[in-house]
């Protein structure tokens, strides 16, 4: 007997299970689909999806992109505008790339959120700043443009009372320079600080409901970096000390306030007109603060405190939890890149000082110095050196001025030497004895003086050499003797150098000949001249017709040729 088999009944498709088919990746775990990561194909406004919108960049910016330098990201973000707003990016990514691929990369990643910022008004405005920015400071600047869109949006927003760097800026530099010490550059940055040669500040100022507190504000800011530079805020290494704290950054900060304390009271006292404004700017402390605060504040305030005081202080206060709130125009400190200005400043400084004293020793006489040690050749005993003396005096715009002797005879200084020195002592508050040892034990250099063969040749024939007086622009003063000139027989030499270099660069010289005539322009005669060598018939025609209606005939009936 036959049997049979039971068969299974096909189940419709909408209970079979889906098989579950994974992709894994180099970094382990299975790839996505967008589906799976929330996203989809197309953007949330029926605009461009995340995968033609990364395709529409990396064809932009392919030639920057690598496995560290992608555009998904950016495309992600970008899915979720509208078309008009997917297209008004991709067309200034195209723009862009046309100056420079990594600035357009850079875009693509930074200026996402600016389409939810800026209207299509200010856009193209919008565009030509970065530009502008990449042109004129470089890549970072105009980086930092980008991630700081909102202060271009404060600028359109608040355009009447907002006060712009870039048209102040000039104003600022003049007022700094009217300050003592050395002369500072503003420059816009996205922190605010100084280096003791540059000061920066934010490119906007619209804090304020009216134009003149935001430019006061910028002038304080300025003043209270200026400030820093004057009173000696940084004539101790503050990286290496506020280190020595558990909280560097905690340290870094509360030593700002104590600085902040004692400059205020120092432009207090220099500076009584921009004081006033400054403390119109000040906010009292609800909070009360300790005895520690209390005594540290007084100390700061004494006109003898100095930046010493201000890390003593630090330590003192430290540990205490309330603290004074930052004033407004403080700024930020950065004292490694502050250090290292001034490290390389001193250097530079310290090396120039050594060729000026020499220079000078060489006016007093002291250049003898053929085959002889070093203390002759300067004629320079061991109780003769030089020093440095520092002098009030209310007539100069410092209120001092620095007196250089040499074996107790003052010298009178060039004005370079001067700025020098007020440089040295600005920095370090005083000018130490290494920097003027220098003229005492220099080695001289045949060069610094004459050239070798020329002195040679000096010894051959003496007779033919000829002594000139030179004028020095940076000393302002004549060098006597120091122009040798000699008279040397040139024994000319036949070798065609004319000839062939002319025959060897034929071509280059084709193309230099008709570049020069494209430029010379030819003769033009210009019409309608009150004078000149010629009629000008279409003139003499219109003036007869005006005449014969009753007007007022033309002056202006020559032509006149110009070469």
């Amino acid at each position: 007997m036959f049997w049979k088999k039971n068969r299974k009944k096909d189940k419709p498709s909408s209970e079979i299970e889906p098989i579950e088919i994974r992709a894994y990746s180099k970094e382990g775990g299975y790839i996505k689909s967008l589906e799976r990561q929330g996203l989809t194909t197309s953007a949330s406004y029926g605009g461009m999806g995340v995968r033609e919108l990364q395709l529409r960049m990396e064809l932009l910016v392919h030639q920057v992109l690598s496995s560290n330098h992608s555009v998904f990201e950016p495309a992600k973000i970008l899915s979720g505008f509208a078309k008009v707003e997917q297209d008004r990016f991709l067309n200034s990514i195209e723009s862009i790339c046309s100056t420079n691929v990594e600035l357009a990369y850079n875009f693509c990643h930074f200026a996402p959120k600016s389409l939810g910022i800026i209207d299509e008004e200010h856009w193209d405005d919008w565009i030509a700043k970065l530009l502008e920015d990449y042109k004129d400071r470089g890549l970072n600047s105009a980086i930092n443009t980008m991630k700081n869109v909102d202060e271009f949006v404060q600028s359109i927003t608040q355009a009447p009372t907002s006060v712009i760097l870039e048209e102040i800026s000039r104003v600022l530099e003049s007022f700094v320079i009217g300050l003592n010490g050395r002369k500072l550059s503003i420059e816009q940055g996205e922190q605010y600080f100084t280096d003791t040669e540059t000061i920066r500040l934010p490119n906007i100022s619209a804090q304020f409901n009216n134009c003149e507190d935001n430019f006061s504000l910028l002038k304080l800011m300025a003043v209270h970096q200026w400030a820093q530079t004057w009173f000696g805020t940084w004539r101790l290494n503050i990286d290496a000390l506020v280190k020595l704290y558990k909280d560097p950054d905690r340290a870094l900060s509360l030593f700002h306030k104590l600085e902040t304390i004692r400059l205020d009271a120092c432009i207090e006292r220099e500076l009584p007109g921009v004081a006033r404004v400054m403390k119109q700017f000040s906010k009292k402390d609800v909070q009360e603060l300790s005895k520690n605060w209390c005594r540290a504040i007084e100390m700061l305030r004494e006109p003898k405190s100095t930046v010493q005081d201000t890390m003593f202080c630090l330590e003192t206060v430290y540990k205490d939890e309330i603290a004074p709130s930052d004033k407004i125009y403080q700024g930020c400190l950065n004292p490694r890149e502050t250090w290292k200005v001034m490290q390389t400043r001193l250097e530079q400084e310290k090396n120039t000082l050594k060729e000026k004293l020499v220079d000078i020793l060489n006016e007093l006489g002291i250049d003898s110095f053929q085959s002889q040690s070093q203390d002759e050749i300067l004629g320079i005993e061991s109780n003769q050196r030089f020093t440095a003396k520092v002098i009030k005096d209310e007539t100069m715009p410092d209120g001092f001025k620095i007196d250089l002797e040499f074996d107790n005879k003052t010298i009178e200084l060039p004005e370079d030497v001067q700025q020098l020195l007020e440089s040295i002592l600005q920095d370090l508050g005083e000018i130490p004895d290494e920097y003027l040892e220098f003229a005492k034990h220099y080695k001289y250099d045949a060069e610094t003086v004459t050239d070798e063969n020329v002195e040679s040749n000096i010894e051959d024939n003496i007779e033919n050499v000829y002594l000139y007086d030179e004028w020095d622009h940076s000393r302002q003063k004549y060098r006597k003797d120091w122009c040798h000139l000699k008279e040397i027989t040139i024994t000319p030499v036949h070798d065609n150098f004319v000839p062939n270099t002319l025959k060897k660069h034929r071509n280059l010289i084709k193309h230099l000949h008709h570049t020069f005539e494209a430029l010379r322009e030819d003769n033009k005669r210009i019409k309608r001249q009150p004078f000149g060598d010629d009629i000008d018939i279409d003139a003499v025609i219109e003036a007869f017709s005006d005449t014969e209606k009753g007007l007022e005939a033309s002056q202006y009936l020559f032509t006149k040729s110009r070469k």
